[in-house]
């Protein structure tokens, strides 16, 4: 079996996004190669029952010969050490030379361009975040779903312009007519104490009105029947930003909504829009789509769009692409 060297932006103490699918992908590895990490995925693996298991455990440290290095970092230049190196980009924040590279991985359509942009390199989409049948439909009822971690934009230990702005959300859709017969669950993480002070503001702007839910922690199981029954999923992130790095790069929080069959409706920013139903660019859009997203009646036909996306599918389609 050959070996292959993974080092770069392994997320120690949580798995966010961009963390999943590089977890996603170290474990999909396993299926072709002997997998070393730069270090283990230390992430609280008993807080994460739904991450897959690595086919056998991961061995640490640098190999003496690696057949295949994949690299990954927002912010770190890392130098090629495999016979045949590849970068697995979320998204290009500086213009390195990246000519030592065989191959370029990235997300969506959008940090594809970004990339030709950037490093004037050609570039493949892999991702692997959320899969059927992990997330599907349900009955749906009459429920806006927001999803995301909980914190403010600024927050000096939060990553900046990553909030979800959860905050707009809950604004549009007080000013929804009273009488519409729809509730909004609005349900994320908390993970550092400012979060929840965010989490806490958000409570204050849904104080007395009894269609607001909060569900901070969710477990996996809540959150699959949330999405399940959902009928619209609602997304904030981007707004307001102007750097393009601080937006959505792509949006497993929308993925899984499609999964589930739920109508989406996303900020006009980023990846997120490639496939959502709809974008907002003004609080005054959000409000106005949400009150026509009530009239959605495709669920069934937005998860029969989205059933092929299986492990088995991703992990086949990484096999191809690391076939060296």
């Amino acid at each position: 079996m050959k070996t292959l060297y993974f080092d770069g932006a392994l997320h120690a103490d949580l798995v966010g996004g961009g963390g999943l699918a590089l977890y996603n992908l170290s474990v999909a590895l396993q299926e072709k190669y002997d997998v070393y990490l730069s270090r283990p995925w230390d992430c609280g693996m008993e807080r994460y029952e739904f991450l897959r298991r690595p086919l056998r455990p991961f061995k640490i440290g640098e190999p003496h010969h690696a057949d295949v290095f994949v690299a990954s970092s927002y912010s770190t230049y890392l130098a090629p050490k495999g016979d045949v190196n590849v970068w697995y980009c979320l998204y290009p924040r500086y213009r390195w030379d990246m000519t030592a590279y065989q191959k370029i991985l990235t997300i969506s359509k959008y940090s594809k361009a970004a990339v030709k942009e950037m490093w004037d390199r050609p570039s493949e989409i892999l991702i692997g975040g959320a899969f059927a049948p992990d997330w599907r439909p349900a009955r749906k009822e009459n429920i806006f779903l927001a999803n995301g971690r909980f914190f403010m934009e600024g927050d000096a230990q939060a990553l900046r312009g990553h909030s979800k702005n959860q905050h707009l959300i809950i604004q549009a859709f007080r000013e929804l007519p009273r009488d519409l017969p729809w509730k909004l669950i609005v349900t994320g993480s908390v993970i550092l104490e400012s979060d929840g002070h965010y989490l806490e503001m958000c409570r204050e702007l849904a104080r007395n009105d009894p269609r607001i839910h909060f569900i901070d922690m969710p477990s996996r199981e809540t959150l699959q029947d949330l999405y399940a029954r959902a009928g619209v999923f609602v997304h904030a992130m981007g707004y307001g930003r102007t750097d393009p790095a601080e937006t959505e790069h792509y949006g497993i929080a929308v993925e899984k909504g499609l999964l589930s069959g739920c109508f989406t409706i996303v900020h006009a920013s980023g990846g997120a829009p490639e496939e959502a139903h709809v974008k907002w660019e003004t609080p005054a859009d959000l409000r106005n789509l949400m009150l026509g997203a009530t009239y959605a009646k495709c669920h069934e036909e937005i998860a029969q769009a989205y059933e092929s996306r299986t492990w088995d599918a991703f992990v086949n389609q990484t096999l191809k692409t690391f076939d060296f």
